[in-house]
């Protein structure tokens, strides 16, 4: 049996990202901390001692990328020595003129141009590498009738932007399709979360997610992903890069004083972070958040706050009006009277909505 090709397997750097949510000296320190991510990843496959290296798409984030985020991408090709493939996705599509036609590429680099199915061989590691490239920013199944034959002892990647469906406009690759592939492993890009180690039919196909979050969609650790290849056998583990997180933190501000409640759900250094700070519950007084903003935003990297909290009121305290509303609250009343605990909440949350309707508001107010 042969031995496992080790691979470092990442994609969706978007480099050069707008950030544009993002004051114009934080963004472009973000765009900075992009590029050190290549430092970071360099470090991480010297350190694993990979064999090969996958970058299935969205290295850049548009075709607009500064001279400096090139030369550090030229560096960090380079310096990897080993055998680097990548295959352009959506926002890095393929084209004359565009950032990898105005870069150096080291010999040690195959760079997949063409929308169609190709092949490098890598002798000395008994391995193929298959790959194609997006030439446009939406892109046809591209594996759609490729069936390679196998050759005994040798092992067989895929490197590919794109989805795992039947549908779509970026490269939409269903599981049966991918079966018949024959792969041994398929490394892809486009999806931003990594969801481990998948399988179709004998092929094991695998999204690393971006290595550095970009918005609150993009909440926790990010990174890349080290496989270990042999025909018919892969393990793979997810290999976190330490970089700045966005973070989502709901805090419920029911009978606490708000700016208390978030102090006491905020815990260990979070001055690294992108935080989210949701309040949610119901106060008696009116939420100041522009105040709590200034007092909390020194914790953080950077803080957005929202509430979702209501301010208290007696529901039924216009019950008795000879009134729609004061029907409408009655009929509710009696029903809770009658109804369990759990039925009571969606009672009482029904109150709510129905009076917010007849007061003409366009639904329960949030301060």
């Amino acid at each position: 049996m042969m031995e496992p090709i080790r691979i470092l397997h990442a994609a969706d750097l978007h480099l050069d990202t707008v950030f544009d949510g993002l004051p114009d000296a934080q963004a472009a320190q973000r765009r900075s901390e992009q590029r050190k991510l290549l430092d970071a990843i360099l470090k991480l496959a010297k350190k694993q001692n990979v064999q090969a290296v996958m970058l299935p798409g969205d290295l850049f984030d548009s075709p607009k990328t500064y001279p400096e985020t090139i030369e550090a991408v030229e560096q960090f090709l380079t310096a990897l020595e080993v055998p680097v493939f990548i295959a352009p996705g959506n926002h890095d599509f393929y084209r004359a003129g565009c950032a990898y036609d105005r870069m150096f590429l080291p010999e040690n680099v195959h760079m997949f141009r063409h929308n169609r199915i190709e092949c490098v061989e890598v002798p000395e590691l008994h391995l193929r590498v298959w790959g194609a490239a997006f030439t446009d920013s939406v892109c046809p199944c591209l594996i759609d009738g490729f069936v390679p034959d196998k050759q005994p002892g040798t092992v067989d990647i895929l490197c590919v932007h794109g989805t795992a469906s039947k549908d779509g406009v970026y490269n939409p690759m269903p599981p049966e399709l991918l079966a018949k592939t024959g792969m041994d492993y398929v490394a892809m890009g486009h999806s931003h979360s990594c969801g481990g180690l998948q399988k179709a039919g004998d092929s094991y196909y695998l999204w690393p997610g971006v290595p550095m979050g970009r918005g609150f969609d993009e909440t926790g650790k990010k990174g890349v992903v080290i496989a270990n290849i042999a025909p018919g056998q892969v393990t793979a583990h997810f290999a976190p890069i330490h970089t700045r997180e966005y973070q989502i933190l709901e805090v419920d501000v029911t009978d606490e004083d708000p700016l208390t409640a978030v102090f006491q759900a905020v815990r260990g250094d979070t001055s690294r972070d992108l935080y989210r700070i949701i309040l949610t519950g119901e106060t008696k007084q009116p939420i100041d958040l522009p105040t709590m903003q200034r007092v909390l935003q020194g914790r953080f990297y950077s803080l957005e706050m929202q509430s979702r909290a209501r301010v208290w009121q007696d529901l039924w305290a216009r019950t008795e009006e000879a009134t729609l509303r004061g029907a409408f609250l009655r009929r509710l009343r009696a029903k809770l009277e009658q109804a369990s605990p759990e039925d009571r909440t969606a009672i009482e949350e029904a109150a709510r909505w129905g009076v917010a309707a007849l007061d003409g508001a366009e639904e329960v107010i949030a301060l």
